[in-house]
């Protein structure tokens, strides 16, 4: 069975260089994606299993990025699996606890496969806002399997929003584990009653978009409907045809500066797209901006830490060369998005408040109009104002209200 860790904490102090933090908006679940390079197998703390409770820097410094965003729920992709990615999970949230009030539990999945190295990946979440359920009897996550690297599913709540969220890390190197990992994705749009319960799916992470001179990002067929893409459309309206953000496709969509480089997930000096949110198109209640046209650091936004004079940065960053930076932070950037979850409880509360209900001469329960309890009683009573009933000391029906 796997487990919920909650961590004891450490103390330990270091420098916060980025005094901005997003301006979340209440009611709103703030979700990211974040690849974070062989986290778990660079220092060697968790390589030659050193005991000690010095946090490495690289450690802080990621802390120092996330915090920024202050994100209910992070998917974190390219984590060690085993030991040596667990402590360093570990010590990435004591850092977000001990320098910037930040609180944070962890599910870690199964081994998902190999890359660089054994993987698997973390949920960090906030208790406060989200929490998981059991996917299966005895886990929080499954596997989906696929070449190459396996999608992980997961199952949380969020106020009134039930959902689905499946990580992805695919393929770099091979084609056809990309082009199989692509189709599952396509099958999970396309059908996401045989992947979920609920139809609310959330598939985000490191899709390797264009990547490596590959077009198998083509193998999922894009309609504006039943797939929503917002990080990708709003440059891509088609989805899955430009491979790089240019500047003439985004001026005017309040990218600041028209800048390519807020929308690239990387730190290479490209502007290829390789993370998204791709989400089935009934999430369209739940993320209320414009597909093809988000607002920029309100419904989505990129923190790119190394780019001078952005949201996120980090001094002194953009000074390390790119195998130095991908070392001390990562070669990807944090992406965001939010999710409305108060929408849902408002509309369940229009409904009732729009709904006529039903009661029997002599009982004490108020009845929905199809109610099996009241179908053969006479001389029911219709009531269109919930607060008479109540007031009346009526209580809701235990079958077909409760």
């Amino acid at each position: 069975m796997k487990r919920i860790f909650v961590l004891a904490f450490l103390v330990f102090f270091t420098s916060f260089t980025s005094a901005e933090k997003l301006n979340k908006e209440e009611g709103y679940l703030y979700i990211a994606t974040f690849n974070v390079f062989k986290l778990g197998a660079v220092a060697s703390k968790y390589t030659d299993s050193i005991s000690t409770e010095q946090i490495p820097e690289r450690i802080t410094n990621l802390a120092n990025v996330l915090a920024v965003g202050d994100f209910d729920l992070i998917a974190l992709q390219e984590v060690a699996f085993g030991e040596g990615g667990e402590r360093a999970v570990s010590d990435l949230i004591n850092a977000l606890k001990d320098k910037h009030g930040l609180e944070y539990r962890v599910v870690h999945s199964q081994h998902i496969g190999r890359g660089l190295m054994p993987e698997m990946i973390s949920f960090l979440f906030d208790p406060n806002e989200v929490s998981p359920s059991q996917i299966n009897n005895d886990s929080y996550t499954e596997l989906i399997k696929i070449e190459g690297r396996d999608l992980v599913n997961s199952k949380w709540k969020a106020g009134h929003f039930d959902f689905n969220l499946i990580s992805a890390h695919l393929a770099w190197g091979s084609e056809e584990d990309r082009i199989y990992g692509f189709k599952k994705i396509d099958d999970i749009l396309k059908e996401p009653s045989d992947f979920a319960t609920d139809p609310d799916i959330i598939i985000l992470g490191d899709f390797n978009r264009f990547g490596d001179g590959q077009e198998s990002v083509k193998f999922i067929e894009y309609s504006q409907d039943k797939v929503l893409a917002p990080n990708i459309t709003i440059f891509d309206p088609a989805f899955n045809e430009k491979k790089s953000v240019k500047k003439k496709d985004i001026v005017g969509k309040g990218i600041p500066n028209d800048n390519p480089q807020l929308l690239s997930t990387t730190v290479a000096k490209n502007t290829y797209v390789y993370d998204a949110f791709i989400m089935t198109g009934d999430v369209i209640e739940e993320f209320d901006g414009s597909t093809t046209q988000p607002i920029y650091g309100v419904d989505f936004g990129i923190l790119a830490f190394d780019e001078v004079g952005a949201f996120g940065y980090q001094q002194g960053a953009e000074k390390l060369k790119h195998n130095d930076l991908k070392v001390a932070f990562s070669d990807h950037r944090p992406l965001w998005m939010r999710f409305n979850v108060s929408k849902a409880a408002n509309a369940d509360e229009t409904q009732i408040a729009e709904q006529n209900f039903y009661t029997t001469p002599h009982g004490k329960r108020y009845h929905e109009k199809s109610c099996s309890t009241i179908q053969h009683s006479h001389g029911l009573k219709e009531w269109s104002n919930i607060e008479a009933l109540v007031s009346q000391g009526f209580q809701p029906c235990k079958v077909c209200l409760e």
